[in-house]
């Protein structure tokens, strides 16, 4: 097991003083075990923070071989061995997942395109998705056994060479080769604007008028 703890922690005899230590470190700023700077938006510095990170993994491991529950403090047995939780905690860790992977859909779709279609302009998280701009998805997917495709960009610090786009518009450039928003607004720029036919209907009764 991974020691978390440093001779940087102050040792007291009582809660309370820990408490003032602990306030007055992350008022200033500082990681809450030690005198390091935190992380921005975070009560730990780096370095304890994959301590943290370990000491979690170990927990986590020794449970699961022991067929215990992942949930904190829960002493029961899981189901099956294949199952992370309980009866009693699985919903709640699912509904955790599911807001977890929310959050980082969210911070994907506005890097790579401010949570906006780049073909139709759709902008309800629920319809947009990553497209691959040059292709290969699948084969993408496949190779790197990827799950999640946010989840998988996050990680490798979002990597060039994707965009957003909502479903229809990936649906058909994947199935097409085009999307048919892009056809349109091709077939649109080679319609002749609107003063060139005012010009050309101006000329005509000119003619007629002579």
């Amino acid at each position: 097991m991974t020691d978390i703890k440093t001779e940087e922690t102050p040792k007291v005899a009582n809660g309370s003083s820990w408490s003032v230590w602990y306030r007055a470190h992350r008022a200033a700023g500082l990681c809450g075990k030690c005198s390091r700077p935190a992380e921005e938006g975070k009560s730990l510095c780096a370095r304890h923070r994959e301590l943290e990170r370990i000491y979690s993994r170990d927990v986590a491991v020794r449970r699961q071989q022991a067929g215990l529950c992942l949930a904190k403090g829960c002493t029961q047995f899981v189901e099956k061995p294949s199952n992370s939780y309980c009866a009693a905690h699985r919903n709640r860790a699912r509904a955790c997942d599911r807001k977890r992977l929310q959050r980082i859909k969210r911070e994907v779709l506005a890097h790579y395109g401010e949570s906006r279609c780049a073909c139709c302009g759709e902008t309800r998280l629920e319809f947009l998705t990553i497209d691959h701009i040059f292709g290969g998805g699948r084969q993408h997917r496949q190779s790197q056994r990827i799950g999640n495709m946010c989840v998988w960009l996050k990680k490798h610090n979002y990597p060039e060479g994707y965009q957003v786009l909502c479903m229809n518009c990936n649906f058909a450039k994947g199935r097409f080769g085009r999307c048919p928003h892009e056809i349109e607004a091709e077939a649109s720029s080679r319609t002749p604007s609107s003063p060139m036919l005012m010009s050309t209907q101006s000329t005509l009764t000119v003619t007629e008028a002579s």
